[in-house]
């Protein structure tokens, strides 16, 4: 299983060896709090994310998606495949009857 944490290639200085780790759910709550954030203001302006009723941006949602989020990340062995996942999640969350998004799932 991949570690959670991601290393950094960059060498800020030459005789020493910076390790940066960044955790994957704190990258997750990140997302989360940008979409409320988005929902929020976007509520302030009379715009729904996702259209009114059914299919609209809601916490529930939002939860799926840092859920789904979090394991595209710890499940990818490589940048391409979590962002492939991610992608996936993404559709996924978005697909209806009439417009089917499933291409990309597992």
């Amino acid at each position: 299983m991949p570690t959670p944490f991601a290393k950094s290639d960059t060498v800020p200085y030459d005789d020493l060896e910076v390790e940066k780790r960044e955790r994957v759910n704190h990258v997750a709550k990140r997302l989360g709090t940008a979409l409320r954030k988005t929902v929020k203001n976007k509520r302030k302006a009379k715009i729904a994310i996702g259209g009114n009723g059914l299919g609209k941006l809601m916490q529930v949602k939002i939860g799926k998606l840092q859920k789904y989020y979090t394991r595209a990340i710890r499940s990818s062995d490589s940048v391409d495949g979590m962002r492939k996942s991610i992608w996936a999640s993404y559709k996924h969350c978005a697909s209806t009857n009439q417009h089917s998004q499933h291409e990309d799932c597992p």
